[in-house]
């Protein structure tokens, strides 16, 4: 049998000579020119001809839990599955004889080995196996033997060269790389053994190509004869950039990419490389949408991370919701039915909703929605359940909302296998807490490509690409944890034990061949460019330092100064002439516009989009109270929103009572309270009886609206009110009442004033002004001169309009707390700063000027309802 194994792909090669030709990916059965068929689908035919299965994510996942159960008898089940699922995977493809381990001195390599031959026989009872042993049953099962050639393999793992030789017919040719160094040790091994199988290795000369040269000066700085050879290249043809951040990273490389495109080259002659595709891409795809760069990913994301995942997510929290209580969260269903996939929510039903706040499935239905379909049995046969979930689908009808998406098409069309899958393999009865935890962890399982679809520049993983090639490379997050990968400990099967493995000879990953395996991958990538290869990486992601990957310091490459010379997208032009020169685009001068506005906004210019109105107001025709002051005080535009253009919220039920009712409540109450009671002999005969009349009416009178959790804050309010009641401090024995909700009109600075105090109190020392607080701090003031909201207007105002009515009277006045059940203090004011604001006041109506300018630590806006107006920049 004439088999032959190569270092190097023959410059002579005829696909056309074999009779079947395997690579991993696309791009490499692209390289050279032959149909895509891969080792995974020949190793899947051979097992499914022998009856056996491949389980599913979701099946795999099950019989784990099981075995570990019952092999562990741990309560954290999930957890455990989670964790040891790697592990397990690697025993099963390296080939370990589990029976001889499992009698492992290691406790830990033991209990390893018994979960997993006890998920190997529960898998084997419902004829099934796990991926991960693919090519081992496969070779088992091998009969067939043909003429293959297998390209692209670069790295065998020992399942996969077992089967290999084992699917291996006369003349198969294997090319795997192979030089005398020590990050070949693994490929050594594999050709020594592969000759002890009858296989003949030939050497191949190498071609001097851009990727060839850079291999061999890697692998000479590596072994330290860079003495001997230089890197003959120009710098066009390997570059390095560093850039700023991942984003800045991205625009830079897409720019060289859409200048290649432009010039004519290919998009199949140019790839993205990087090691991290799920963090780079999102931003790639992102920004090449902006430049108009076609660009396609192949990497999996997660069905939660699609519109029908996100989808099905919050319709299962609304499933568990519904079965197991009465009440509905009114949030998550308006999450539901407002989700940018169904969109059924319209205007006026969702004005009904607001103000009703719908809390129930019947609540629901009477504002039009029925959500009674959501309402699952307790249990049923897996048929049943499956024409449910395919009602509850075309209820929403979600096959024809995913039509405008590619990849919401690919995703409901995976989610509807999957859960066929799990119902139909068994016609049992089923409960509805079992299925909707099914369905959960179908969620979380299952994946989809990123991007389906056809043409454009490809970005992919470098193992994705070895033995392909590109004329122009480009390989971004050239970082180190990036590339290479941050190696960290193995929580399950440390690394200490792995090694302890591997001098035993069992076939284990350590952090030797991890780390030669990693410098192998980039001794490849160096391979695959034809005429540039451009390296970039971040300085900064997240906000933390990176650092140049070590590799680039083997390749002895200085960084190139990046200068953005190339406008590249309409949306960067429009940055750039924004504040200077034009361009022939409708858009730019409206966006000039409105970004100018912002600038004023922000430099405080006063104009007409900054609460200039430019009506002139009497201020003597204005009557203000203390709270009115405060507003303006504090930001003169939250006065003008309220009194002058009277906007108010969009009604909506309330789920908690809001803190200016609390306030009116509990000083109507103890108006009542107080209404017979003069002094704190009188207070003492007081009772709870009499407490909850004067609550009642106070209720009665304020319209209390209904909210859900009323009994529990009626009974709070209640308890508070009763502890002030009783507290020394509340009416102190030389006081005595001789006022409650004291109305009182006055002029104060040249201002019309009126308002109502709380309570009035004859002391030894004279009168005494009394104002309830609900909070245990003084009020917020209106802004001193530095912008903070610190001087307190409120008891001075009360204090002058007093000291009119009771001329020969000395006017004290505190801020009683009734959540501290005592008085607080507030800060001292100065007579000027307050002359100095009524003037400002009479300033802001007689200019008709109210700008947006709260206190600078926006204490102004908390609770405003204004906020969608004056779009203040809290940041």
């Amino acid at each position: 049998m004439n088999r032959i194994v190569v270092n190097n792909i023959p410059d002579t090669l005829s696909v056309s000579s074999y009779e079947l030709v395997l690579t991993p990916t696309k791009a490499i059965a692209r390289s050279i020119k032959t149909f895509h068929r891969t080792l995974e689908s020949v190793a899947e035919t051979i097992v499914k001809k022998k009856g056996l299965r491949i389980a599913s994510v979701l099946l795999a996942r099950r019989t784990l839990q099981n075995a570990i159960a019952e092999i562990l008898k741990v309560k954290d089940i999930l957890g455990v599955t989670a964790l040891w699922t790697p592990i397990i995977q690697e025993l099963l493809s390296s080939g370990i004889d589990l029976l001889a381990l499992q009698e492992h001195s290691i406790t830990r390599v033991s209990i390893l080995a018994r979960v997993t031959i006890c998920y190997q026989e529960q898998l084997k009872k419902i004829n099934c196996i796990d991926r991960s042993e693919l090519f081992w049953q496969a070779t088992k099962h091998c009969q067939d033997k043909k003429s293959y050639l297998f390209y692209g393999y670069f790295a065998p793992n020992l399942d996969r060269l077992a089967f290999i030789n084992t699917l291996s017919g006369n003349n198969s040719l294997l090319v795997l790389p192979c030089e005398e160094d020590k990050i070949f040790s693994n490929n050594q091994n594999s050709i020594d053994w592969l000759k002890t199988q009858g296989w003949q290795f030939i050497q191949k000369s190498r071609d001097k190509t851009l990727g060839e040269e850079l291999q061999q000066y890697y692998l000479n700085q590596q072994n330290k004869l860079s003495s001997t050879t230089n890197l003959s290249l120009s710098s066009s043809e390997v570059l390095l950039n560093h850039y700023p951040n991942l984003e800045a990273e991205v625009r830079g490389v897409l720019t060289q990419v859409k200048l290649l495109l432009d010039r004519g080259i290919s998009p199949h002659n140019i790839v993205l490389v990087t090691k991290d595709e799920q963090l780079y891409g999102d931003t790639l795809l992102d920004i090449a949408w902006e430049y108009d760069v076609p660009l396609r990913a192949f990497y999996d994301v997660s069905l939660l991370t699609t519109r029908i995942g996100a989808w099905l997510q919050i319709l299962l929290e609304i499933i568990i919701t519904i079965n197991s209580s009465d009440k509905l969260s009114f949030e998550a269903v308006i999450k539901l039915l407002f989700h940018p996939l169904v969109k059924q929510l319209n205007s006026e039903t969702w004005a009904k909703a607001r103000i009703a706040h719908p809390q129930t499935i019947k609540d629901w239905q009477t504002i039009g929605i029925d959500l009674s379909l959501l309402q699952l049995p307790i249990k049923a046969k897996s048929d049943r359940w499956l024409q449910i979930w395919q009602h509850i689908m075309e209820t929403f009808n979600i096959p024809q909302k995913v039509k405008p998406w590619a990849k919401e098409i690919v995703a409901y069309y995976k989610f509807q296998e999957a859960l066929q899958e799990l119902l139909l393999t068994t016609n049992k009865v089923i409960t509805r807490e079992t299925i909707i935890t099914e369905i959960q962890e179908l969620l979380t399982s299952l994946t989809i490509p990123i991007q389906p679809g056809r043409g454009g520049v490809e970005l992919h993983s470098p193992l994705s690409l070895f033995g392909s090639k590109y004329q122009y490379v480009f390989v971004l997050g050239m970082a180190e944890n990036i590339f290479p990968t941050a190696i960290s400990d193995d929580l399950v099967l440390g690394y200490c034990d792995r090694k302890q493995l591997s001098q035993e000879n069992i076939n284990i990953n350590t952090i030797v061949k991890i780390m030669q395996k990693e410098a192998l991958a980039f001794y490849f990538l160096l391979q695959i460019p034809t005429k540039q290869i451009s390296f970039s990486s971040p300085q900064v992601i997240d906000r933390q330092p990176t650092y140049p990957s070590p590799y680039l310091a083997d390749l002895n490459l200085l960084p190139v100064p990046v200068e953005k010379k190339y406008i590249t997208s309409i949306e960067e032009a429009r940055t750039i002439y924004l504040r200077q020169g034009n361009i022939p685009d409708n858009l730019l001068t409206l966006i000039r516009q409105k970004w100018q506005i912002e600038q004023n906004r922000e430099d405080k210019i006063t104009n007409e989009y900054n609460g200039l109105v430019g009506i002139t107001l009497d201020p003597q025709k204005f009557t203000f109270s203390a709270s009115q002051l405060t507003q303006i005080g504090q930001c003169p535009f939250k006065w003008f929103a309220s009194k002058l253009l009277k906007l108010q919220e969009i009604a909506e039920t309330k789920l908690i009572l809001e803190n200016n009712t609390r306030g009116s409540l509990y000083h109507q109450c103890l108006e009542l309270c107080l209404s017979k009671i003069n002094t704190a002999a009188d207070l003492e005969k007081f009772n709870w009886q009499q407490l909850q009349q004067a609550f009642q009416e106070a209720e009665t009178n304020l319209h209390i609206p209904d909210i859900p959790s009323w009994m529990t804050q009626k009974q709070e309010v209640l308890n508070l009110l009763s502890i002030n009641l009783n507290t020394p401090n509340f009416l102190p024995i030389d006081s005595e009442i001789i006022a409650r909700e004291k109305e009182f009109a006055t002029q104060w600075h040249g201002l019309n004033i009126k308002g109502t105090i709380d309570r009035l109190d004859r002391t030894s020392t004279g009168i005494k002004v009394i104002d309830y607080k609900s909070s245990s701090s003084p009020p917020v003031g209106i802004k001193d001169r530095s912008g903070k909201a610190t001087i307190d207007i409120q008891i001075p105002l009360y204090i002058d309009a007093m000291a009119q009515e009771y001329p020969q009277e000395n006017i004290d006045a505190v801020y009683y707390s009734l959540s501290k059940c005592k008085p607080i203090r507030r800060n001292k004011t100065n007579p000027e700063d307050l002359e100095q604001f009524a003037e400002k006041v009479k300033q802001h109506l007689t200019e008709g000027n109210y700008p947006v300018e709260p206190d600078i630590q926006f204490k102004a806006c908390n609770y405003c309802q204004f906020d969608l107006v004056c779009r203040k920049n809290k940041g």
